[in-house]
């Protein structure tokens, strides 16, 4: 719920505020969009600090050796595996619950392997995308004093202001 999405936002705000200092992406926007998701697909609460550390400690691309073999959220294969055989004995009414029991076209249920794979994804590109549009939005409010002062001064402008960062600077790219 919204709620729940600004107290994420104001508990990560809290962590650095003291400091003044912060590096927006790493500090803010990453376990930012990594704590909503989780609570979108239905992540237990008790799960959400392992994912946070796992997300902050993984190693980028560039430390990888074997780049065309790395899959960056290998790491959530048990975890979202042990998630879909729970939700497929007992349903929790969240998405991760949806996902495990969904049936194909033709009545059939996914694997339990297939199902994991789109759960991981989920969240894994939910929390990339996310964060990417939050530094985007950031950099323009940085890069543009006149439109930052405008939406100070009416916080109504803020769903539009993101609307439009995602149409200029999409954390996705498709040619």
């Amino acid at each position: 719920s919204e709620a729940n999405f600004v107290g994420i936002a104001d508990r990560l705000i809290d962590e650095f505020a003291e400091t003044r200092a912060v590096e927006l992406v790493r500090d803010y926007g990453v376990p930012f969009a990594g704590l909503v998701i989780a609570d979108l697909l239905g992540v237990p609460l008790e799960d959400r600090a392992w994912f946070r550390e796992m997300f902050s400690t993984r190693p980028r691309l560039d430390q990888v050796e074997d780049r065309e073999n790395y899959n960056p959220l290998s790491f959530l294969d048990d975890k979202f595996t042990e998630y879909m055989i729970e939700r497929r004995a007992s349903p929790r009414g969240d998405v991760l619950s949806e996902i495990a029991n969904a049936t194909l076209s033709d009545g059939s249920r996914p694997t339990l392997e297939q199902v994991v794979t789109i759960a991981t994804f989920l969240f894994g590109a939910g929390q990339d995308t996310t964060a990417r549009l939050l530094a985007s939005a950031m950099r323009v409010l940085a890069e543009r004093p006149d439109l930052q002062a405008q939406v100070r001064a009416d916080r109504g402008l803020l769903p539009d202001l993101i609307e439009e960062t995602l149409r200029f600077e999409s954390p996705t790219k498709v040619n």
